[in-house]
């Protein structure tokens, strides 16, 4: 059966709901803590308005995967079926990136090793309408000189380093049809677009990291995990798709 996001958010456990908000500058946990439950399930229910664009609304939560996970380093097969189960994956990741406040979200991240990452193309103010974009088997095909920019990622909640990448590129990929097209991007959805790329060969943006950088970032992903419970949520998470799945989804 379809599952609409409007009708199983509500449904999820709200530490899970904290684990999708981080980074969304949304309220304190203190501010949280003193919210109702109705206040807090009605912020959640307009981050869902606000957030989720026409083109991924009826995708479901998919549970993110956390770093230092193993799966994050498995490179990604290519695609070569484009069925309505690849569609539904798709808007589910589209759905995901966006309820969790992200740009970009690889499939690898969802624990999916296909060779297929969505987007939203918006500049970094991230103003407007949205710009959802998939992009399937992707390669570069040229690149400019390289800038440095600070970059965050949704398998590494609340960490952010700055990274040296292209700043213009063209690139040729599918879209989620099978469609070939060419594009170039320049500026943060360029950044985006090479981040998420990095994924499906089982690349983290921290790996171009300093060894001391590294060290240090790793001491913030153990205080983080300790603090939220990030194994915990993942638990909860995939233990929530597989029921999903044997309720004949």
């Amino acid at each position: 059966m379809e599952v609409k996001i409007e009708e199983e958010l509500p449904k999820l456990n709200w530490l899970t709901r904290i684990a999708m908000m981080l980074g969304l500058g949304m309220s304190s946990h203190a501010a949280r803590a003193a919210k109702t439950p109705q206040e807090r399930d009605e912020e959640f229910e307009k981050l869902i308005r606000d957030r989720i664009p026409a083109e991924c609304r009826g995708g479901d939560v998919l549970p993110l995967v956390f770093y230092p996970d193993p799966i994050l380093r498995k490179e990604s097969a290519m695609v070569t079926t484009f069925d309505s189960d690849f569609t539904q994956l798709v808007r589910s990741m589209g759905t995901t990136m966006y309820l969790c406040g992200g740009v970009g979200l690889s499939a690898i991240q969802v624990g999916v090793p296909l060779r297929v990452f969505v987007t939203d193309l918006r500049d970094l103010a991230l103003q407007g309408e949205s710009k959802f974009r998939v992009f399937v088997n992707p390669v570069i095909m040229s690149a400019s000189e390289p800038v440095s920019m600070v970059e965050g990622c949704l398998s590494m909640p609340n960490i952010r380093e700055p990274i040296v990448r292209p700043s213009e590129i063209r690139v040729r990929a599918q879209n989620e049809q099978g469609k070939v097209f060419e594009t170039e991007l320049s500026g943060w959805p360029a950044r985006v677009f090479l981040h998420e790329l990095e994924h499906l060969d089982g690349e983290i943006f921290i790996d171009h990291l300093s060894q001391l950088a590294r060290r240090m970032v790793d001491k913030k992903v153990a205080k983080l995990r300790r603090s939220v419970k990030l194994d915990e949520i993942n638990g909860k998470r995939r233990a929530a798709a597989r029921a999903q799945k044997g309720r004949g989804r």
